[in-house]
Order: structure tokens, then sequence, then C-alpha cells
């Protein structure tokens, strides 16, 4: 059984490697880009919720390839996603 709000602790990623892939989401105007970006879907996410499951804003890191499927384990291959994109069911 999988437990509601919890993230895989494989998703896990270093802060110098979030730093680095936070710049592939689209900067919100308005808003300090450091802070706040835009997922390839148009969902708002804020560095700091970082696998925060309680929050709107929570994010993650995915691959755009898949590993399994081919895709290389490096930068160019990441990007930042809202948690909710891969966890639609998520509690607020």
């Amino acid at each position: 059984m999988v437990k509601k709000n919890v993230i895989p602790q494989s998703k896990k990623f270093s802060l110098d490697i979030r730093k680095r892939v936070w710049p592939s989401a689209e900067e919100m105007p308005g808003h300090p880009p450091e802070i706040w970006r835009k997922d390839h879907v148009g969902n708002s996410m804020n560095f700091q919720e970082y696998l925060n499951p309680a929050c709107n804003h929570g994010w993650e890191i995915v691959y755009v390839k898949p590993i399994e499927a081919g895709g290389a384990d490096e930068i160019a291959n990441m990007r930042a996603q809202n948690l909710r994109v891969n966890y639609p069911n998520l509690d607020n």
C-alpha cells in the first residue's frame, strides 16, 4: 500500500543539482525567478518547496526521457515539475 503524501526517497537530488535544474522551468512575470517558476504545463512552483507534498507549489526533478527508456542521467535531460503532475491526489 502506498502512503499518501510520501514521495519516494529516490527522488531526492542535491541542492547543487536542484539549482542547476531550476532554470529549466519558465519564469513567472512579477515574481523572483530564483524562488518562483512554472513547469511545462503551467503549474507554479516555489524553490523552497522541493519535494513538499503539503504545498500546492511543491516540485520535483524528473527526466525528460526516462533512464529506463535510454535517457541520460544528466542535467540536460532533467526538468523541474510540480509534484501534482505525477501525484495528483496529494492532500493539502
